[in-house]
């Protein structure tokens, strides 16, 4: 691997920045595998309250809207001849 030759004034620096930037990516994982976890949870708390509640009433149909993300697109605006 080829790199440009660091100053050696800027040696310190650059060795800081790149701890930083190791952390920083090591926080970020942490942090994205917390929020999973955490989504996880309340889908599974979600289930139970709704199983529970199927059980008092077992007529009702409850729909859930707030589990099972799904990768939905931003819905596309429609350009009228008057938008500027």
């Amino acid at each position: 691997m080829v790199t440009r030759k660091v100053p050696a004034e800027a040696t310190q620096q650059i060795l800081e920045l790149t701890h930083q930037y190791r952390r920083f990516r090591s926080d970020r994982r942490t942090l994205l595998a917390l929020r999973i976890k955490l989504q996880n949870l309340l889908d599974r708390y979600e289930e139970t309250l709704t199983l529970q509640t199927r059980r008092w009433f077992p007529g009702l149909r409850i729909i859930s809207k707030m589990s099972r993300r799904s990768k939905k697109t931003p819905a596309k605006r429609k350009v009228y001849q008057n938008d500027h």
